[in-house]
């Protein structure tokens, strides 16, 4: 019997699925890893943040990234106060 292209490529997806579908014991196995309590591995800060506070350990990806400041060189640096709150809390 002659398949189309398509009708194989269908038959290579569909085949699987089915396989699944008739054998209840594969659902236990499709369930407990869609629903599971693992935390997805994240990044732990957002995209435009960076965890390395010292600049000159700093490298290509940490270019056009915030980091924080430490507190005694934030002192150093804006003495007279010329940083806003509001950048003090990103």
């Amino acid at each position: 019997m002659y398949l189309s292209g398509s009708a194989i490529l269908r038959n290579d997806i569909l085949r699987p699925v089915s396989l699944v579908l008739r054998n209840p014991s594969c659902y236990a196995k499709v369930l407990s890893f869609s629903t599971s309590s693992d935390p997805a591995v994240k990044d732990p800060l957002p995209r435009f943040r960076t965890a390395e506070n010292n600049p000159i350990l700093h490298t290509k990806n940490h270019v056009g990234k915030y980091y924080t400041l430490p507190p005694n060189i934030k002192k150093n640096l804006f003495f007279s106060g010329g940083i806003p709150k509001s950048l003090e809390t990103l």
